[in-house]
């Protein structure tokens, strides 16, 4: 390790020991590079410049021709071209990977008590320490295929070839071996391997039982493995790709958290921590999906805006509405079909929680006070998003109203105790999280920083 004038490693130099005197080709290089790079790559879960790229960590080695003397100074290592010339046997990453503090963790002595420790970095490291002692090791071959998905310049690898590879990692990780179509294998395969889940902290300290997959998140993936090698076989028949796109999202970007996914679960043998709501793949394939749902749903006056009882037919739909609106990755919605609507559901989510506010009888509870502030605080927003010709100007009064609710966690009943109002809030943020990327930034403005700024009769 190479350390720089202000203490900090700048460069890292990594030694691999062998217990048992043993030939090395290529291919081993090749498993030990692909490893290191697989526990650089892994820690960062998505698409960034911040990533390490497959050029960022390289190999050279060279094989003694049959014949030659082991201690003989004078030998000659050959290339897989056959041209001769000297060199070392090293595996070593490009400056700008210890630049940007792409590190690998070193395995834990122990684990630490709590549920809420997570053992990915650590075991990783030690199940891929396993898998290097291997004569043979499909899950290295699959590492090693990723990482020629890798690169960073299309001339090295095009998109198509990217997924190429990627559909090759899947095969070998899955252990996909009976001839004739791997696109099936794969998929079944992974629906098996995605089907159960990790208990949440919450579960894990209660010992309560982790859910399955949702049925539509497993058929969502069959759909979406059946797209990717779609791109594989027309590249591989040297047709033209042209679309690159599976349920708005790209079918390219995706492939590589899929695979990150799938890698760990069969590395570690046990799927991931489960997120708060739902579970990595369903956010992945299901929330743009997920947005349209909600959007749509909330855009559209209706019964769920009405105070007092519901029927059981709008709260089960309200209720699975909400859990979607929850459950999506505001940061995976790329593409939105209409800033208006969008704008629409925001307006009639908040009208729907003043309305609950309202039908409430604040002085029968405890936390009175903060729902009274809340409630004035909407009803001056609204007054101050008038325009001088009395249109209301929406845009206007989501952005007074947002930072209000931001860090509101209300438990009053919405929809009776089948959905709460924190919930609806929560549902609001979602979306809003969406408007924001898309129209300008809310909640990380110093007014939202500030939530005391917007009482009503502050000024701004």
């Amino acid at each position: 390790m190479y350390v720089g004038r202000d203490g900090k490693p700048i460069s890292t130099m990594w030694i691999g020991t062998l217990t048992e005197s043993r030939t090395l080709t290529q291919e081993h290089w090749q498993r030990l590079s692909a490893a290191l790079f697989y526990l650089a790559w892994a820690r960062i879960p998505y698409l960034s410049f911040d990533r390490p790229a497959a050029e960022d960590f390289y190999f050279e080695a060279f094989v003694l021709p049959e014949g030659a003397e082991n201690d003989s100074t004078g030998h000659v290592r050959w290339s897989k071209y056959g041209s001769t010339f000297y060199s070392d046997m090293k595996i070593h990453p490009v400056p700008e990977v210890s630049f940007r503090r792409v590190q690998i963790d070193s395995p834990l002595r122990r684990m630490p008590p709590g549920p809420f420790y997570d053992p990915t970095p650590g075991e990783l490291f030690k199940a891929l320490e396993q898998e290097l002692k291997r004569a043979e090791s499909r899950t290295l071959t699959a590492l090693w295929f990723l990482m020629e998905a890798c690169y960073r310049s299309a001339s090295r690898s095009s998109f198509a070839e990217d997924i190429q590879n990627i559909c090759t990692a899947l095969e070998a990780l899955l252990d996909v071996s009976r001839k004739g179509d791997s696109a099936k294998q794969v998929s079944d395969r992974l629906q098996i391997l995605f089907s159960t889940q990790a208990p949440s902290p919450v579960e894990k300290a209660i010992s309560q039982k982790p859910k399955k997959e949702r049925k539509e998140v497993l058929e969502r993936l069959d759909g979406w493995v059946k797209a990717l090698y779609q791109v594989r076989n027309s590249y591989t028949h040297g047709k033209e790709v042209k679309e690159y796109m599976f349920g708005e999202r790209s079918i390219w970007q995706d492939s590589f958290e899929i695979f990150r996914l799938a890698a760990n679960r069969t590395i570690l043998k046990t799927p991931e921590r489960h997120p708060s709501n739902g579970s990595a793949l369903e956010k992945r394939l299901m929330s743009v999906q997920y947005f349209d749902e909600a959007v749509s749903f909330f855009s559209k006056k209706g019964e769920w805006m009405n105070t007092g009882k519901k029927t059981k037919s709008c709260v089960l739909l309200l209720k699975e509405t909400v859990r979607k609106a929850r459950t999506l990755d505001p940061q995976l919605v790329e593409w939105i079909s209409s800033v208006q609507v969008l704008r629409q559901a925001l307006f009639n989510l908040c009208t729907a929680i003043l309305r609950a506010l309202e039908a409430t009888n604040l002085a029968k509870r405890s936390d009175h006070s903060e729902l009274d502030t809340i409630k004035q605080a909407m009803e001056q927003a609204y007054v101050e998003a008038q325009e001088p010709s009395g249109k209301l100007n929406t845009d206007k009064y989501i952005r007074r109203v947002a930072p209000r609710l931001a860090f509101w966690t209300p438990v009053v009943p919405f929809a009776g105790k089948s959905v709460l109002l924190y919930e609806v809030v929560v549902t609001f943020k979602a979306l809003l999280a969406v408007y924001g990327n898309f129209t300008g930034p809310i909640l990380n403005s110093l007014a939202a920083m500030n939530p005391a700024a917007n009482k009503p009769n502050a000024t701004t």
